[in-house]
């Protein structure tokens, strides 16, 4: 199951469209976006914009989120499933085969504040996740497990966290690597614990004796780098593109004197990020100075402002 769920959160990242909209009589939400992309990376965005409440429950894991959306764009996933489907992406839970269904497993795969109990055999745990992806790359959960006592929590350590854009070579980051995860455990009365990063199937799993009040803190490291493409894409050949966590960006005409598509960004040009709160409902955008200043904004935000230009493969040479 985690090779399955990895797949599908590591395809998820590089290109589509993130786009959700409320329907405020009903209440219901339509999420809306490009077939291309992944589940995984969608409802990483759309959770990350969270402001309402919403209650949903699936397979045995109930979860108390935000489901606040920004923007309105125009192709339905036609496969998502249901927003029901939410909470049994954001945790999973297997009993262990090495233990003939032991204490169990329980499966962090999406990092979205949120509430849940999971049921862990006959233990309910109660998780208090806290995070502002995918803006930042901190994320803490705090276990509220039913009495003490031994079981795995495994954390999906996303494929951009491991210098892997996608499970395949067709895109690949043009530096080197990257600063690398860090995991700790801090109990209720005792200091912080490093965990090793052992990454199997796409988790660490971290198994010991919980306790009420056990903290895990994550850190991906989400520094803006440079995307390039298999030398077999000769369209993007002597491009690159720009991520920044699980997010792909762009630039427009808007943002950029009124065009994107003769930008030049050299291979050595600095990128900055900072928060931007009054642009598009909040973005972390990207900047820096190539054949002219320039700003990117996530991919999923375009085409929100009028038209004009845009550009994701962007030329490093003139």
């Amino acid at each position: 199951m985690g090779a399955l769920l990895d797949r599908v959160a590591e395809t998820a990242a590089v290109e589509g469209v993130l786009a959700a909209v409320r329907d405020g009589l009903s209440g219901v939400l339509v999420l809306r976006g490009d077939a291309g992309i992944g589940k995984t990376a969608l409802l990483e965005w759309a959770a990350g914009q969270a402001s309402g409440m919403q209650v949903a429950r699936v397979a045995g894991v109930q979860a108390e989120m935000g489901m606040g959306f920004a923007g309105l764009h125009q192709l339905l996933i036609p496969f998502l499933g249901g927003l029901e489907q939410l909470p049994g992406l954001v945790f999973a839970q297997s009993a262990d085969s090495s233990t003939g269904g032991g204490p169990g497993t329980i499966y962090a795969n999406l990092y979205v504040g949120n509430h849940a109990d999971v049921k862990l055999g006959a233990r309910t745990v109660k998780i208090v996740e806290d995070t502002r992806y995918p803006w930042d790359g901190d994320v803490s959960l705090r276990l509220e497990p039913e009495g003490s006592g031994p079981f795995t929590v495994a954390l999906r350590i996303p494929g951009w966290a491991r210098n892997q854009p996608v499970a395949s070579d067709l895109y690949r980051f043009a530096d080197n690597g990257g600063e690398l995860p860090v995991i700790s455990v801090r109990g209720r009365n005792a200091g912080p614990e490093r965990v090793p990063i052992d990454v199997k199937d796409g988790y660490v799993r971290i198994r010991r004796n919980w306790k009420r009040g056990d903290t895990i803190h994550l850190t991906l490291p989400m520094p803006a780098r440079r995307i390039v493409a298999h030398a077999g894409v000769k369209d993007d050949e002597g491009r690159m593109a720009i991520q920044r966590g699980p997010l792909v960006y762009a630039v427009e005409a808007i943002d950029d004197g009124g065009q994107a598509l003769d930008l030049v960004v050299p291979r050595d040009a600095a990128l900055r990020s900072r928060f931007r709160p009054d642009l598009l409902n909040g973005v972390e955008v990207i900047s820096g100075e190539g054949s002219r200043p320039f700003v990117a904004i996530p991919y999923y935000a375009w085409n929100n402002r009028g038209q004009g230009e845009m550009a994701v493969w962007i030329r490093e040479k003139p």
